[in-house]
């Protein structure tokens, strides 16, 4: 088996980067001029493009950072430290997206920018938590 060097492994990386970038390109194309126009919510309809990917990142983070929490407690690796707190902090990042273009989309659709229905406040909770998590970590010593 035939080991990488260190001079390959940036021109893989380059590689996916580039890949990963054509891909986003295509489909902000098929998002923006491909995809019909709702007739109700008009533009406001591709906000769902960005928000639900958003959502399953904040869930995804959230989940990360719990599993290697755990891990960290059980096992005292720095490593695991450190990936949980880059996940919450992801979910941090991501929560606020998914309740900005959540409020917007509402607005559009409902006519209010915020009601209290249990998704809509689970998800903001789950963000204030994740908030907390992030300034513990960081100020609490």
């Amino acid at each position: 088996m035939k080991q990488t060097t260190k001079q390959t492994r940036p021109i893989v990386f380059i590689g996916i980067a580039i890949v990963v970038m054509a891909l986003f390109a295509y489909s902000q194309y098929l998002i923006y001029f491909v995809a019909e126009l709702d007739g109700k919510l008009f533009f406001n309809q591709k906000i769902f493009y960005y928000h639900v990917p958003c959502a399953f990142m904040l869930f995804i983070s959230t989940i990360t950072c719990g599993i290697f929490s755990l891990l960290y407690v059980r096992k005292r690796q720095g490593k695991h430290d450190d990936i949980a707190l880059a996940a919450g902090e992801l979910a941090v990042m991501f929560g606020l997206i998914v309740l900005v273009t959540g409020s917007i989309w509402g607005k559009a659709e409902w006519g209010v920018w915020w009601t209290w229905d249990a998704r809509l406040t689970m998800s903001l909770l789950l963000w204030m938590s994740m908030v907390g998590y992030v300034l513990v970590r960081k100020y609490g010593g």
